[in-house]
């Protein structure tokens, strides 16, 4: 018996004299982010040892009862593990070259200036960059965001979506003919005319003073227009040429083709010989299409106040007499042309006119049998040939007019202001707060904040709600446990706040002064679109 008990004694001796190398408190690693040249107090209850694993990359620089200082040295990972009142606290400390929430801060302040509400930013330690998120409308809008920050450009990920806009605006258009003058009952009057003839192709009339006479805009609703058009066309002082209506997108070009294509026929000429003289030979026929009548390309884009940007481009062509030759039959064609950009209000009327097409008679006389001898039968034919109005059989002189209203039948979702509101806190600075808990609980809701984005799809179906998380964290900041106290009534909200308040853990340590072991914090987040 005694045997036994001496050995059961030596056995206990030999595993209480056992080193544990391995002993910890079951807790993962607190992250620490290091900065260089910015050197990190860490608070400590009466530390007995410290190691470091590397000290090439980190270093203690001071230790006492209460807190130490961590002096970061180049760029790396590295190990603390602290022995104090509390046991063995293990901190991995990550060291990076510089501190990417000032460049965030940075670049935040430039994309409030350009009015980017929908491009947010989030700083990436690891990339060492700044990561741009978000939408614009245009490649023009991305652009302009490359250009504002060209100087920290090796500093910046772009990341941002070229969104189209989904809002439609339909285009109601009238092509009229309109007797010369019948304009004027119309509410419009040109200081000048664009002359289209049907005989040769004379270039634009001197009398035009400008070419941005040609557009002209009326405050009418379409009502009134079509009240004064049918008047006319009753008169028989009008026709309406085409009327059709279009649907665009905003941002996306339309176009309309009133008229059709004429063929170009072609083909080439090789060189034959045959003894000293050469021969001509046609091979390879094409034919070519060519657009002819009325040409419009509209481009509307629709601005956050409702109005409507019109980008236009107005093509007016005819067809001459045909050209041929031995191997090819080509048509020429008299072609004008105007561009113009301009605002209009939902349902505007705007009015191309003042190309006019002049009418040409020609009267052939002639007396029977010698006017048709060769040579001779010309001094026995008379042409005349008259332009506009030439008494009451002649026809008047016709104004080719274009009407367009734009109308938008379906909006976009709107460009906000899509970041979450400010959390009611204290006002307080940390200074002035008492209560350790208080104190720490601040720190948590910062550190949450700071990672916060708006979920893309709450965005869009514009959610909004407030979200309150309840924290279970241990006293070196590890988070044990998380639970949505109070839904916001959106699910996907809940589990963005959820989400962020994982990626933003560990947390600080606790302080000295907060002598619990866990704590519970409650912190409110606030989804709100301004």
């Amino acid at each position: 018996m005694r045997k036994l008990f001496f050995s059961l004694f030596c056995v206990a001796t030999f595993l209480a004299t056992m080193p544990f190398k391995g002993y910890s408190t079951g807790l993962a690693d607190e992250e620490i982010k290091l900065y260089l040249g910015q050197p990190q107090v860490i608070s400590v209850s009466s530390p007995k040892r410290v190691a470091v694993g590397n000290p090439a990359i980190a270093d203690v620089v001071n230790i006492s009862k209460i807190e130490l200082t961590v002096n970061p040295k180049a760029a790396g990972n590295t190990t603390l593990i602290v022995w104090d009142n509390f046991g063995e606290q293990s901190y991995c400390l990550k060291v990076f070259i510089e501190d990417t929430s000032l460049i965030k801060a940075r670049v935040d302040n430039m994309l409030a200036s350009l009015n980017f509400p929908g491009v947010y930013t989030k700083a990436e330690d690891e990339e060492d960059k700044v990561v741009l998120l978000g939408s614009v409308k245009s490649t023009q809008d991305k652009e302009r965001i490359t250009l504002a920050l060209a100087q920290i450009k090796d500093k910046i990920m772009d990341l941002i979506v070229v969104k189209e806009e989904e809002a439609i605006v339909e285009i109601d258009v009238q092509v009229i003919e309109l007797n010369k003058g019948a304009q004027e009952t119309l509410g419009f009057t040109w200081p000048g005319s664009t002359t289209l003839t049907e005989v040769g192709s004379r270039a634009i009339d001197p009398g035009v003073s400008s070419i941005i006479k040609i557009f002209e805009t009326k405050d009418w609703t379409r009502a009134a227009f079509t009240l004064r058009l049918d008047a006319l066309i009753t008169e028989g002082k009008a026709r309406v040429l085409s009327r059709p209506r279009l649907s665009c997108q905003s941002g996306k070009e339309a176009k309309l083709v009133v008229g059709g294509e004429v063929p170009i026929l072609g083909g080439s000429v090789t060189p034959g010989t045959s003894g000293a003289t050469s021969i001509g030979a046609t091979t390879g026929g094409t034919v070519e299409y060519k657009e002819y009548g009325i040409i419009l390309n509209i481009k509307p884009l629709v601005e956050d106040s409702g109005r409507i940007h019109l980008n236009l481009d107005v093509t007016v062509s005819e067809v001459g007499a045909a050209v041929e030759t031995s191997y090819a039959l080509a048509y020429p064609l008299t072609k004008r042309s105007a561009t113009t950009e301009l605002f209009l209000d939902d349902g505007q009327t705007m009015a191309i006119g003042g190309l006019i097409k002049r009418k040409t008679e020609e009267e052939l006389t002639r007396v029977p049998w010698l006017s048709d001898i060769p040579v001779l039968g010309a001094f026995f034919r008379k042409r005349t040939t008259s332009e506009g109005i030439q008494g009451d059989d002649a026809k008047n002189d016709t104004e080719l007019f274009i009407t367009l209203t734009p109308r938008i039948v379906s909006q976009g979702v709107s460009t906000k202001e899509l970041k979450p509101a400010p959390v009611n806190v204290p006002s307080v600075s940390d200074d002035n707060i008492k209560d350790p808990v208080l104190k720490y609980s601040k720190i948590v809701q910062k550190l949450i904040l700071d990672d916060f984005f708006y979920p893309v799809e709450a965005k869009e179906a514009g959610f909004q709600g407030t979200v309150k998380l309840s924290l279970k964290l241990s006293h070196q900041g590890d988070l044990m446990d998380i639970k949505v106290k109070d839904s916001s009534g959106y699910r996907v909200l809940d589990d963005g706040a959820l989400n962020t308040a994982k990626k933003a853990s560990p947390y600080p340590p606790f302080s000295p002064e907060i002598k619990e072991k866990e704590l519970w914090v409650d912190i409110p987040i606030v989804y709100q679109l301004n």
